[in-house]
């Protein structure tokens, strides 16, 4: 399935946030079977938009493709991941909808300023009952993390672990203002950085344009890897010769300034 830049008059999808919730929300996992073997095919975006199922690697590819069409530079990612990410399990996750509910609550209890209301005398608070209160809280926050530590401890060793195929989104710097390379994990929606332990593992990146082999060592992960797909020391392109995307970007301002400079010279005679 190939991958076809998407654009939409949609003002909530001409941002990666906007266009990875999209998908993340808009459709349910169907888990890959085995969980360590590539899918023997995959449905077209628009099969998997009706049905609203697909695997990792359709979810990528139809991320890929909105996020082709708002013009990023953006790569499907096929290696491995941690079984919690394949099998889309946020049980060790901390929920985001409870911050966000506080928040909400002490909004709504915060009166309306009003420059004509008297203001309360000023609440006396002792200093000692603060530091007490906050005391209290951190030891509370801290139970709360050993309790997830021990809840992930308690887990059985995945004996797949290293082996479990996953299919995410690679966005490369330098378009659309993007000051880092970092990945997109098409299930949730979440941004990673590109060193995140959750990423065991990659063997290809693809575009509309080609398709890279990763030619680099991954014992450690993905964390000492370079993403620089020109370099052919450790990207294999499968098709020698083709376009790059800064290769078009090149182009695109060369034409301009030639373009300009033609205008300036017809000027001056």
């Amino acid at each position: 399935m190939t991958l076809r830049p998407t654009p939409t008059v949609f003002p909530e999808l001409l941002t990666w946030g906007g266009c990875a919730s999209f998908v993340a929300n808009f459709l349910s996992l169907d888990p890959l079977e085995p969980p360590e073997g590539l899918p023997r095919y995959l449905f077209s975006s628009s099969s998997v938009l009706q049905s609203q199922r697909a695997t990792c690697f359709e979810c990528a590819t139809l991320l890929c493709s909105l996020l082709l069409g708002a013009h990023y530079d953006v790569y499907c990612v096929s290696g491995y991941a941690v079984k919690e990410m394949c099998l889309l399990d946020q049980s060790l996750q901390e929920c985001p909808l409870l911050d966000t509910e506080v928040k909400s609550v002490i909004s709504e209890q915060e009166p309306q300023e009003n420059k004509y209301t008297v203001k309360p005398l000023r609440e006396l608070k002792s200093n000692f009952v603060t530091q007490q209160e906050k005391k209290k809280q951190d030891a509370e926050a801290a139970r709360f993390q050993k309790h997830k530590l021990q809840e992930s401890e308690q887990r059985p060793a995945d004996p797949l672990q290293g082996l479990r195929v996953h299919c995410w989104v690679l966005v490369l710097s330098g378009s659309r203002s993007v000051q880092e390379n970092f990945f997109i994990d098409p299930l949730t929606g979440n941004s990673y950085t590109t060193d995140n332990d959750n990423f065991l593992g990659i063997e290809s990146v693809w575009n509309n344009l080609n398709y890279y082999v990763n030619m680099q060592d991954c014992r450690n992960g993905c964390a000492d890897m370079v993403y620089d797909l020109e370099d052919l020391k450790i990207w294999e392109p499968v098709l020698f010769g083709a376009t790059y995307k800064k290769q078009l970007i090149l182009d695109v301002l060369k034409k301009k300034e030639s373009k300009l400079m033609s205008k300036i010279t017809n000027d001056v005679e």
